[in-house]
């Protein structure tokens, strides 16, 4: 009888949080996320918010939390042509493919809760 022996591999995981809500919920994804993380996982979440001019970033537990403005384009950011701030979906999109750190990318929005087989 032949026994296999299986090992977990560890997560290197980038998130993006994408939402366009002045008070989105990220308690909900890190709370769903936070209970199936592991030793030697390496997880980043990435949030895109229109307030922010910049880049932070914090350590939480074991995540390193990216809060970032999104890239600019013609409708939003400090240089847009238009009168109003719009929110742009594939602005915040390419804002977290440029600054993952990880081959390995997820995207969720202020809705979702991850299941337990992400990470």
């Amino acid at each position: 009888m032949i026994r296999l022996r299986l090992r977990r591999i560890n997560v290197n995981l980038s998130i993006g949080f994408i939402t366009a809500k002045s008070n989105h919920i990220a308690r909900r994804l890190l709370a769903s996320l936070l209970p199936q993380i592991k030793d030697g996982d390496r997880i980043e979440v990435i949030n895109c918010d229109l307030k922010l001019r910049g880049i932070e970033r914090y350590q939480f537990q074991g995540i390193t939390l990216v809060h970032a403005e999104p890239k600019p384009c013609v409708y939003g950011g400090q240089f847009r042509l238009t009168r109003d701030e719009w929110w742009t979906k594939p602005s915040a999109i390419n804002t977290v493919v440029c600054l993952a750190k990880y081959p390995m990318l997820a995207f969720c929005d202020d809705r979702c809760v991850l299941s337990p087989t992400l990470a």
